[in-house]
């Protein structure tokens, strides 16, 4: 309940598509459509939309507690997703790497880990090293398209690289003379 009405969520989809949806006029989510969720397997859901702040955020839950700080399964779909999309996005220019697009994500996990071991009692943080979860997340190909395919992801990634490379020439032109 909030607020004495009940806020209809069924599961992660449900809340990352509140998220997704609650983009104001800042250019961040536009709305439910603006999400790419995933069920991978029994252990694992995920789901990725635009950051509505230009900064990475996760929201996260291992074994239905929710982990306020993420942990080593964010990290884990974080760098499956971020390795695949970078070629998925096919941009132009050299400087495209994962740390240029991550700050353009939002992800939302959702997974069973066998023993969970967190930060502190709160469990705001897992800290379960990957290999010890008892399963992986494959990412599906179609899934890394999904999001890829995000509306206006490109662009914002584009925006950014362009951003860099002109202070980067106005930078060695400053020192050239």
């Amino acid at each position: 309940l909030l607020d004495g009405e009940r806020v209809p969520i069924g599961g992660l989809a449900d809340l990352a598509r509140m998220y997704a949806g609650g983009g104001g006029g800042d250019g961040g989510g536009g709305g439910a459509d603006e999400l790419a969720f995933e069920h991978v397997d029994g252990r694992w859901k995920v789901g990725a939309c635009r950051s509505p702040t230009g900064s990475f955020q996760a929201v996260s839950f291992v074994n239905g507690v929710a982990t306020a700080r993420g942990g080593t399964h964010v990290n884990h779909v974080a760098n499956a997703l971020l390795s695949a999309l970078v070629p998925a996005l096919k941009l132009k220019g050299e400087g495209v790497t994962p740390g240029r697009v991550k700050p353009h994500l939002m992800l939302f996990v959702d997974c069973l880990v066998d023993n969970p071991e967190f930060d502190s009692h709160p469990k705001e943080t897992l800290i379960t090293p990957a290999a010890a979860f008892g399963g992986t997340c494959e990412l599906p190909a179609a899934f890394v398209r999904r999001v890829a395919k995000l509306s206006g992801l490109r662009a914002a990634i584009e925006g950014e690289v362009a951003v860099r490379d002109t202070q980067a020439l106005a930078k060695a032109a400053a020192t050239s003379r």
